[in-house]
């Protein structure tokens, strides 16, 4: 997904998803009733696309076992049905988080040369642990997508990749990590809104909050 942002002095600045040919009818995608109805969503019957870096854990479950087994758990169904945008779109926007954040040394964050008060040094632990818990998932994430690029691009055995995927329990480590990085989001949301006022940082807890939102673990 490309994403672009228009501003205009004095406007509301205007944004727009260009998705490369992946999007779906949202109407057919998902299923007509709480109870699935097996091949009335198009979800049944359409294989899992994109870069699976920016996947739910339920994206991979799909992909390791298919959906007549993701139906029958019906949290994790709903979420690949209803939740697919909001977690690439959440994923994208942590990613440019991250990578923005200063360098922050373990081993200067107390240090008596940083003239802060504990609640400064709260918030700056936590981007700190958010940076951490990103380079986490993302590696992670990125170790099994290139194990399927390879398998594309090598023209390999799609079933032997799954086996080993089901073995491995990916989408369960994918879940692990994304649990881990929504813990320190709420931390992170909870730092900066008591921080003091001086900082300007209250406000960016609602970042962190629509970022628990968009970010989903599978849960």
């Amino acid at each position: 997904v490309l994403i672009l942002a228009n501003e205009i002095e004095g406007c509301e600045p205007q944004y727009g998803l260009v998705d490369f040919g992946l999007a779906v009818d949202a109407t057919k995608w998902m299923d007509r009733s709480s109870v699935n109805p097996h091949g009335l969503g198009e979800w049944e019957f359409s294989d899992v696309g994109g870069d699976c870096r920016y996947w739910p854990t339920s994206a991979w479950l799909q992909f390791e076992v298919g959906c007549y087994e993701l139906a029958e758990r019906r949290p994790i169904c709903l979420e690949y049905q209803t939740h697919l945008d909001l977690q690439g779109l959440g994923i994208t926007v942590l990613q440019v988080l991250a990578e923005l954040l200063p360098p922050l040394p373990r081993d200067q964050l107390h240090a008596s040369a940083i003239v802060a008060s504990p609640a400064h040094e709260v918030v700056l632990l936590q981007f700190q642990r958010l940076a951490t818990v990103w380079e986490e998932y993302w590696e992670a994430a990125t170790r099994f997508w290139a194990a399927l690029l390879e398998t594309f691009r090598g023209n390999g055995d799609w079933n032997s990749l799954k086996h080993e995927f089901i073995a491995l329990g990916v989408h369960s480590i994918i879940s692990s990590k994304l649990q881990a990085v929504r813990a320190v989001l709420r931390e992170a949301e909870r730092a900066c809104q008591q921080a003091p006022a001086e900082t300007g940082l209250s406000n960016v807890r609602c970042l962190f909050a629509a970022l628990r939102v968009m970010i989903s673990s599978g849960e």
